[in-house]
């Protein structure tokens, strides 16, 4: 419940300070959460090594590197809800985040053949139809915003009109 907590407060928040935020910003953001990240992780690694409440021990290439990709993809998914965030709103990245789960059932019945349990599959229905019922939702909103749109308001009918204005003018 806390992570949800958290999660959801990081997008409304996000979109709230930064809105309609650049890509370059959305970097420079997650940079200040990886130091900040990697400034107490490490401090946190060492206390528990130093105070015995976990051993390190040596770590095998292989972990190395299974530690790294996972860092990596973790890295371009913050990217990715930063971005949407930034070019959308929290519900559609909240609900769009969701859709991992059926991604990964389809794995899981493509790779393994494991068929989702009933109440699985009544999950599943649930995100894919909230998800579309928000793609739905603003599809609707676009459709009414452009009808509502008075034609003036349109750089080129703008420039149609002053171009009209300066031949009558002329004349």
């Amino acid at each position: 419940l806390g992570a949800a907590f958290c999660a959801a407060s990081y997008k409304v928040l996000f979109k709230r300070i930064f809105g309609d935020a650049p890509a370059a910003l959305v970097l420079a953001v997650l940079c200040v959460l990886g130091l900040w990240s990697v400034t107490f992780g490490t401090a946190a690694l060492a206390l528990f090594d130093i105070k015995s409440l976990q051993q390190m021990g040596a770590i095998s290439r292989e972990v190395w590197v299974a530690i790294f990709a996972r860092c990596l993809l973790d890295v371009l998914f913050n990217f990715f809800i930063a971005l949407g965030l930034a070019l959308t709103h929290p519900l559609f990245i909240s609900v769009g985040t969701l859709l991992s789960t059926p991604l990964n059932v389809l794995v899981e019945l493509v790779w393994h053949g494991t068929v989702p349990a009933p109440p699985e599959a009544v999950g599943i229905a649930a995100i894919c139809g909230g998800f579309a019922a928000i793609m739905y939702d603003d599809y609707k909103r676009d459709i009414v915003n452009n009808a509502l749109a008075p034609a003036a308001e349109s750089p080129v009918a703008a420039r149609g009109e002053t171009e009209s204005l300066d031949r009558s003018a002329q004349t």
